[in-house]
């Protein structure tokens, strides 16, 4: 990873992944994807947290709960089609 950090989520597989948040410290919001070789840096989570959730894949992914000055329940998809992330 470009971001050395602990506490992040994730999904994908061995060779097209995605992790995002965690912390450095403080917690961050840092989105990347990897390709099987190297990672790229993607567009950041609204809500920097650690220690949450993440599952799907590294084109459609979903965040959830986790802790940034507080236990959270804020829940973040990940969409590669349109380098979006939305909240819910």
């Amino acid at each position: 990873m470009n971001t050395a950090r602990l506490g992040l989520g994730g999904g994908g597989t061995q060779t097209a992944a995605i992790g995002f948040g965690g912390s450095v410290p403080p917690s961050t919001g840092a989105t990347e994807l990897y390709d099987g070789t190297s990672w790229v840096a993607s567009v950041n989570m609204a809500t920097a947290r650690q220690d949450l959730a993440g599952f799907g894949t590294s084109s459609s992914a979903l965040g959830a709960g986790g802790y940034s000055t507080a236990l959270t329940a804020v829940t973040e998809e990940y969409n590669v089609a349109t380098a979006n992330i939305s909240t819910s």
